[in-house]
C-alpha cells in the first residue's frame, strides 16, 4: 500500500519513534531528502545500510528466507533499491519474506516499474515524498529553516523566496551557511546581503584558478559559496572558452599589445598536456549541461571534483 506525503508533512507526522516491523519502500522527488528519511528511521529502529550492488539472490535467502541456526535478528536498509539486479527484485515480488519482528528498509532514487509494483504489494508499506507545488514554496523554506534551527525574519525569508531558487538543495544551502555564518542569531535583511555579497561570484578569478589547476581552492570557492543554477551555468560556459583559448593559445601571438588577460591565457597553456584538455571540456560541458537542465546533482558532481582534487 502506497502513501504520499509532503516532506514536512511526513516527518512530523510519518514514521517517528515507533517504527512498526515489516517492509517499507520509501522514494523521496529529490534525493537530497534521502538522509533525512533515514535519520527518521533511525530514530527508532537500529539497522545496518546497504547498496543495491550489495545484494544477490543468495544474501535475500540467506537474510530472509530462512530464520538461521540462532535465528535473524538484523534489520536492513537498502539505498538506491532501483538499482537491484533483476533476479532480486522477481525474488522480492514473488517471494515470501521471513521478517521475525525485523525492519527491511528499501530508499529508492527513482519511482520506477518496480517501484510501483512492488509498493502494489500488500505486505509492503509504501511511502512517496511528493515535491511542493509551486506555491508551496514558503512550506519549504519555512520546513528546512526549523530543520535547520535557523531564524528567518519576514524581510529575510522574503528576499530568499525572491531570489533563491526553490529546490530543497538551493534553499539548504543557503539555510546551512546562514546557520554556519551566525548560528543561532534571528536572521535579518542585513545578515542576509552580508552573506550574498561575500558569495559573489568572480568568473575571471574563477579562471584565474582553474587555469593555473589550483582545484583544491577552485572547488573549495564553489562549494562555499551560495550560487543560483543560472550563476554555475554561465561560470561553466564561461570556462569552456577560456580553456578553449588555452588549447589553441596561437591567436596571442598576433597581437601587437596582448591584454592582461591573454598574457594569463599563455602562462596557463604551459601548465595543460592536449591530452588533458578534452576531458576537462567535457566535464565542463557536463556541468553546464546539469546547471542549464537545474538537475540537483550538480553540487554533487563539484563535491565529488573537489574530494579527487585533494586526495
Amino acid at each position: 500500500m502506497l502513501s504520499k506525503w509532503k516532506i514536512w508533512d511526513y516527518l512530523k507526522k510519518g514514521i517517528q519513534s515507533t517504527v512498526p516491523h515489516g517492509v517499507y519502500a520509501m522514494h523521496a522527488h529529490d534525493t537530497f531528502l534521502n538522509p533525512m528519511l533515514k535519520d527518521n528511521l533511525s530514530s527508532g529502529v537500529t539497522f545496518t545500510t546497504l547498496n543495491a550492488n550489495d545484494i544477490t539472490t543468495t544474501w535475500i535467502d540467506s537474510n530472509f528466507k530462512s530464520l538461521g541456526l540462532f535465528g535473524n535478528t538484523d534489520s536492513f536498509c537498502i539505498n538506491s533499491a532501483d538499482k537491484l539486479s533483476t533476479d532480486v527484485k522477481e525474488m522480492l515480488l514473488n517471494d515470501e519474506l521471513l521478517l521475525d519482528g525485523r525492519h527491511l528498509f528499501l530508499i529508492f532514487d527513482k519511482a520506477d516499474d518496480f517501484f510501483k509494483k512492488f509498493t502494489s504489494l500488500d505486505f509492503v508499506k509504501g511511502i512517496k515524498i511528493d515535491p511542493p507545488a509551486f506555491w508551496e514554496s514558503d512550506k519549504l523554506l519555512d520546513f528546512l529553516a526549523e530543520h535547520l534551527n535557523v531564524q528567518l525574519s519576514f524581510d529575510a525569508k522574503r528576499k530568499i523566496l525572491e531570489f533563491v531558487e526553490p529546490t530543497i538543495s538551493d534553499f539548504y544551502n543557503i539555510l546551512n551557511k546562514l546557520f554556519i555564518n551566525f548560528e543561532h542569531e534571528s536572521i535579518s535583511l542585513e545578515m542576509l546581503d552580508q552573506l550574498l555579497e561575500k558569495n559573489r561570484l568572480d568568473n575571471f578569478e574563477m579562471a584565474n584558478l582553474f587555469g593555473f589547476k589550483k582545484m583544491n581552492i577552485f572547488y573549495r570557492k564553489l562549494i562555499d559559496l551560495d550560487l543560483d543554477y543560472e550563476s554555475y551555468r554561465s561560470l561553466f560556459y564561461f570556462l569552456q572558452t577560456h580553456m578553449s583559448k588555452i588549447s589553441d593559445p596561437r591567436y596571442i601571438e598576433k597581437k601587437s599589445k596582448p591584454t592582461k588577460y591573454d598574457k594569463q591565457i599563455l602562462s596557463q597553456s604551459k601548465v595543460w598536456k592536449p591530452n588533458e584538455l578534452v576531458p576537462v571540456m567535457e566535464f565542463l560541458r557536463s556541468l553546464e549541461h546539469k546547471a542549464k537542465t537545474k538537475n540537483s546533482f550538480l553540487t554533487t558532481d563539484i563535491r565529488s571534483a573537489y574530494y579527487r582534487s585533494i586526495t
